[in-house]
């Protein structure tokens, strides 16, 4: 989980506006961890996710946390573990940032 946000906030320090845009920039990863635990929860292989990344460590490590947990069988504890997966890595991201 740490590499996620140090390579955020690596990519943060480079920005001029970097308060302006930390929340966007966590909202982007964030965004991309409710889609990588979607596949996760839909049965989507990981070496398909995997392909995805297009070689970002970030992205990889986001896939390989989403694909270290439990994929459920209630749509609810799906939806749950989306959302909440999501929420998670930005609401790091943020306090990280700030």
């Amino acid at each position: 989980m740490k590499t996620i946000f140090a390579a955020v906030a690596v990519s943060l320090m480079m920005s001029p506006a970097v308060a302006a845009t930390a929340e966007s920039s966590c909202a982007t990863v964030g965004g991309f961890a409710t889609t990588a635990m979607s596949a996760r929860q839909n049965g989507v292989p990981l070496s398909t996710v995997l392909e995805i990344t297009s070689g970002s460590p970030l992205a990889r490590t986001i896939v390989l946390e989403a694909y270290s947990g439990p994929k459920f069988n209630s749509e609810k504890n799906k939806t749950d573990s989306i959302t909440e997966f999501g929420n998670m890595i930005m609401l790091t991201c943020l306090k990280k940032m700030t």
